[in-house]
């Protein structure tokens, strides 16, 4: 297992529990930023192979506004965020994946 192998494991796992409605959001959110910031000190400058989708779903979990009312059009709500999770891991599973912010 490489450097943060075990951390990146971490995030996708909690990204497939909030997708399957495991998990609400904060407590998703809470630990998905805890192993990121894991993640990013196990692998300083060194790079990883999950980078790119890590990388991609933090931008995803930025774009997330819970309040309706406050909600700008390119953000998400629960079920959006779930949906473009969902696609990524789809996508990661099926070694298909290409990295959105590249």
């Amino acid at each position: 297992m490489a450097a943060g192998d075990e951390e990146a494991a971490e995030q996708i796992q909690l990204c497939r529990q909030f997708v399957a409605r495991e998990m609400a959001f904060e407590p998703f959110i809470d630990g998905f930023l805890e192993a990121r910031h894991r993640w990013i000190a196990a692998i300083r400058n060194v790079g990883s192979e999950y980078e790119g989708l890590l990388n991609d779903m933090n931008f995803d979990i930025a774009k997330h506004n819970a309040y309706d009312d406050l909600r700008q059009p390119d953000e998400f709500d629960d079920e959006d965020l779930r949906v473009v999770m969902a696609k990524r891991l789809h996508e990661w599973d099926a070694e298909t994946y290409v990295t959105q912010y590249e």
